[in-house]
């Protein structure tokens, strides 16, 4: 019952959202306008964002499921970017796949940042800087 009404809860978010987007085109412009430059940015920065015909927008790496947890750990404490991660066993084991979903409310600057953030955790987890046992002590938290 919990799943179901969680379920509906973000289906009356989609549809909300929806609704305002159709409503107010202006914000449908300004998240594409927002989404393609961070698109272009990240392939311009040499990131593989494979093929995407929407805002979404995937990152592809290489590394462990490991590695993987700990970029997103750093994306989200260190440069306050929440991303979400698809590791083995739905993608190919030694690749990672972030999920970026930009918004409206974010502007051009939001995407430079984000972009540099992306460069540093690329060039961190090519350096092998995330390859360690221990992901995150939870107790230290």
């Amino acid at each position: 019952a919990e799943l179901a009404k969680g379920f509906a809860a973000q289906n009356q978010l989609y549809a909300t959202v929806a609704g305002m987007l159709k409503s107010q085109p202006e914000r449908r412009e300004k998240l594409w306008t927002i989404a393609h430059a961070l698109q272009n940015g990240l392939k311009a920065d040499g990131m593989n964002i494979g093929i995407t015909n929407s805002m979404v927008t995937p990152v592809y790496l290489s590394g462990s499921v490991a590695e993987g947890m700990q970029v997103v750990f750093d994306l989200r404490e260190n440069y306050n970017i929440f991303c979400s991660i698809v590791v083995y066993p739905v993608i190919p084991k030694g690749q990672l796949l972030l999920r970026l979903i930009p918004t409206s409310m974010h502007t051009l600057e939001d995407v430079k940042y984000t972009i540099k953030a992306f460069k540093n955790v690329a060039e961190k987890l090519a350096k092998g800087e995330y390859n360690k046992e221990l992901l995150i002590d939870a107790s230290k938290l």
